[in-house]
């Protein structure tokens, strides 16, 4: 079978509160395959996943021609501000160099910690606990009528990003919001067969 190139796939009908919204690959939480196997080394900041990762997703959503502005990512479940030194920051920088914007992860703070969303299994459960988690930075001068591309590594029920961009409408509501994931959580084996395993080598 012919490898298919990685290209950003379309969920803005997921997620309908966004201007727009892609992954690039699928996710199987217990999978072996290469694809879930290289996202979980982006997710432990392991220097090769996050170079490979940052490198390939920066050149996938500059190929989608969107003017972004701003870039924003989500706080891990110890962090109530950026701590500069996630896997999501050199992905968050490398876009910003290639799309010539600003990655500006202070903008958003979290009111408390919370344990990691993987714990929480249902939706609704995990939305109800980001209820009034982030607030945006009192301290940002951002101007709103911008873009903003909020990023993150794998999404699965999308309560993360959805609590961001409803705090994010606040503060600059006739911004436009969009979201980009590296990777959206399946559970059927061989979901990423069609991709050349060999961009890891």
């Amino acid at each position: 079978m012919a490898h298919q190139l990685i290209k950003p796939i379309s969920i803005s009908r997921s997620y309908p509160n966004f201007d727009g919204a892609w992954y690039l690959v699928h996710f199987i939480p217990q999978g072996q395959e290469p694809f879930s196997v290289s996202i979980r080394e982006f997710k432990d900041n392991e220097a090769n996943a996050v170079k490979v990762w940052s490198k390939l997703a920066s050149e996938c959503f500059a190929s989608l021609n969107i003017k972004i502005d701003y870039i924003v990512r989500p706080l891990g479940s110890k962090e109530l501000k950026s701590s500069g030194t996630k896997s999501l920051d050199s992905l968050g920088a490398a876009l910003a160099a290639t799309l010539k914007c600003q990655y500006v992860p202070e903008t958003m703070l979290k009111k408390k910690h919370i344990g990691p969303m993987h714990y929480i299994s249902r939706k609704v459960d995990r939305i109800k606990a980001l209820e009034g988690i982030y607030q945006v930075n009192p301290d940002s001068n951002l101007t709103d009528g911008n873009s903003f591309l909020i990023i993150d590594d794998i999404s699965t029920s999308g309560a993360t990003v959805n609590a961001i961009r409803s705090e994010l409408e606040k503060y600059f509501p006739t911004s436009k919001i969009y979201f980009y994931t590296l990777a959206r959580t399946e559970r059927l084996e061989g979901c990423n067969n069609q991709y050349d395993p060999s961009i890891f080598d």
